[in-house]
């Protein structure tokens, strides 16, 4: 058995409060997936990639000593307190209080800062450079320049939204890409949370983009991305992505948050990113 402080997102905190059984669906090389009934996702990962509502964060240590005992397919329980895996092959025990209910879900709108959005953008192309991968690995990357008269169009929506355009754009999103989270899904993900950010949950065009991608995602890109994007649509926090808005807002140092975001994976923080710097510039736009 494994005891581990932990950092526990909403998803995983109710799944525990309520029980359930699923089994192991994915083992990666830092990673790993259960899957739960009504193809809940949830996620076992290093905490340095922050706050996700659907996911567990690790030490390494931790994580791989469970995919030590582990194989796809594998039954696991949720109980109040852990995860057992088989019968009992492998468990992990969590230190970490988990709330009495889960909160409710209330307008989050931000106000923003014309010009720290400005300074958002100049640091985006700084810290991408910085890490060594260029700007072409990311503003000018291919998937930037074969979606760029989508998002420039999606974007232009949000003044006088309408629906079947928001959602064409999203159609074409979806999916765009390689991996386990294709940069279009990357993109949308941070693109929707800034907007909803921005807009809080009665926006018209947020709405629009977030009933494209809760209609679109499950059919248009894999379930591992789909998880991404129905946490994202549905409003749910992001640590790493909320502390960029927070710092856009002036509430935190700015460069070090989009660092950290970025740092995600190989291009997935990048993209989100971009995505979160365009979103708010939607809602800026539409205002």
């Amino acid at each position: 058995m494994i005891c581990a402080g932990s950092r526990l997102g909403e998803d995983v905190q109710q799944l525990m409060r309520e029980g359930g059984e699923g089994e192991v669906s994915g083992i990666y090389s830092t990673s790993f997936y259960l899957r739960f009934p009504g193809n809940q996702l949830l996620l076992f990962c290093r905490r340095d990639m922050g706050g996700i509502p659907f996911a567990a964060g690790l030490g390494p240590e931790e994580i791989e000593a469970l995919k030590d005992r582990m194989f796809i397919g594998m039954p696991v329980r949720a109980e109040k307190d852990g995860f057992v895996f088989g019968k009992g092959e492998a468990a992990v025990t969590f230190m970490t209080p988990i709330t009495s209910q889960r909160k409710p879900d209330t307008p989050r709108a931000c106000t923003p800062d014309y010009g720290r959005w400005l300074e958002a953008g100049k640091l985006l192309r700084e810290i991408v450079s910085v890490a060594g991968t260029g700007d072409g690995a990311f503003f000018g990357a291919p998937f930037c320049t074969y979606a760029a008269p989508v998002v420039r169009e999606l974007i232009a929506n949000a003044a006088d939204p309408d629906r079947e355009a928001v959602e064409q754009c999203v159609s074409k999103l979806l999916g765009l890409g390689i991996g386990l989270t294709p940069s279009g899904d990357d993109f949308l993900s941070g693109f929707c949370y800034g907007v909803l950010r921005m807009e809080g949950q009665g926006g018209r065009f947020g709405g629009y983009l977030r009933d494209s991608i809760l209609h679109l995602c499950g059919q248009k890109t894999g379930e591992i991305s789909a998880a991404y994007l129905r946490a994202s649509a549905g409003g749910k926090d992001f640590q790493l992505m909320e502390t960029v808005m927070e710092a856009v807002e002036g509430k935190g140092d700015l460069r070090e948050a989009l660092a950290k975001l970025c740092a995600v994976g190989g291009s997935s923080g990048k993209e989100m990113g971009l995505g979160l710097y365009l979103g708010i510039g939607a809602y800026i736009r539409g205002r």
